[in-house]
């Protein structure tokens, strides 16, 4: 099955740098995008550098929007099961507060909460720490009557690929936010790279539901746009504004005391921009859209255990296959490189495989206590 990467840069192009001499800078390092660059030549009736276009025209390709396909063959996607069905094994006997991974604090939001108790048994005692959301319920449908609601509190009995990712990378971090069910209070500085790929998300999210509609408009990535690009950024805020309101108001009341407004109206241009771009390369050689944020669920072989995932989403290429589409948002321009770490990511394989295997979740609207 094919698995589609689209990842966005959550930046916003800058105009080209101009010297004292009134010329442009050709540095190629710049932030700029190939017809900003040839625009602002016109404009001041400057001799365009060949080298410097044909520069920032390359760097377009992997700057703003970057697209990679992989292939998640059926051995993939069984031993991605395998490793599943063994680790939530792990999580289900797992009694009492394990130990850290101290090796990866320094990428953790725990690391000031575990520095102050190491142990991890008075986790309560930190003014950081709260009570996160419950877990969504979510039912396998065996007939149109029957839904059987499965028990999210017990560890190990749903798992998703976010959770296996956790468990793997520290137990003491899994144990504080899966099985105890808590979160970390982050400053406006730690939670805005969230809130933008949060938003980016959303973008995404609700151009794909509708891409019909909007297909027209939006179906060539910025960069390829010209300077119809802010016009067409500011059309996206006009007609998505009430539907991100939801997400806009969640992102303010996670973010803490330290919120920025200013912050938040800047990166929402960007985000508009990210989502498109996205969507415009995930749709590239696609005839329609299958389903969007769909949560599925699948029986992990030889237990009582489930694995539940929610793929951005499925697609359908010009040839009737489906594609799993996960869209990635970073601060970095070097998309490629970045693409290439999500290569061996299990996760998608999982994903592939609850498709391929498995059903739709059954869902409440309210969640469990």
């Amino acid at each position: 099955m094919r698995i589609r990467y689209v990842l966005g840069s959550i930046a916003w192009p800058k105009e080209p740098r101009r010297l004292k001499s009134g010329q442009l800078s050709t540095d190629k390092a710049q932030q700029v995008m190939a017809w900003q660059y040839k625009a602002a030549c016109l404009a001041d009736a400057l001799e365009m550098d060949a080298e410097t276009f044909a520069a920032f025209q390359e760097r377009d390709k992997a700057a703003w929007g970057y697209r990679l396909d992989i292939w998640s063959s059926s051995k993939r996607q069984e031993y991605a099961l395998h490793d599943a069905a063994k680790l939530s094994a792990q999580m289900k006997v797992c009694k009492g507060t394990p130990p850290r991974n101290p090796w990866n604090c320094d990428r953790c939001d725990w690391q000031p909460v575990c520095e102050d108790d190491p142990s991890g048994v008075h986790v309560l005692d930190s003014p950081q720490v709260k009570a996160a959301r419950p877990p969504t319920a979510v039912g396998v449908k065996y007939n149109p009557r029957v839904i059987h609601w499965l028990n999210r509190d017990k560890p190990g009995r749903v798992v998703s690929p976010s959770e296996l990712r956790t468990w793997a990378t520290c137990q003491r971090k899994w144990w504080f936010e899966y099985a105890r069910r808590l979160g970390i209070d982050k400053s406006w500085k730690g939670y805005r790279s969230r809130a933008r790929g949060i938003l980016a998300h959303g973008v995404a999210e609700l151009l794909l539901l509708n891409w019909d509609q909007h297909r027209e408009q939006y179906q060539q990535p910025s960069w390829r746009v010209g300077a119809d690009m802010a016009g067409h950024v500011d059309d996206l805020g006009q007609q998505f504004g009430s539907e991100l309101a939801p997400t806009l108001e969640r992102i303010k009341d996670e973010a803490g005391p330290d919120f920025s407004q200013i912050d938040l109206d800047e990166d929402l241009r960007c985000c508009l921009r990210a989502g498109w771009d996205m969507v415009a390369l995930a749709m590239e050689g696609i005839s329609e859209v299958v389903e969007v944020e769909q949560r599925r669920l699948l029986k992990l072989d030889g237990s009582n255990r489930w694995i539940s995932g929610k793929p951005d989403a499925i697609l359908r290429d010009m040839n009737g296959a489906p594609v799993v589409l996960e869209l990635k948002t970073t601060a970095s321009s070097s998309l490629a490189a970045m693409a290439e770490r999500y290569r061996s990511n299990p996760a998608v394989d999982l994903y592939a495989a609850m498709y391929n295997q498995g059903q739709p979740a059954q869902q409440k609207k309210e969640t469990l206590q």
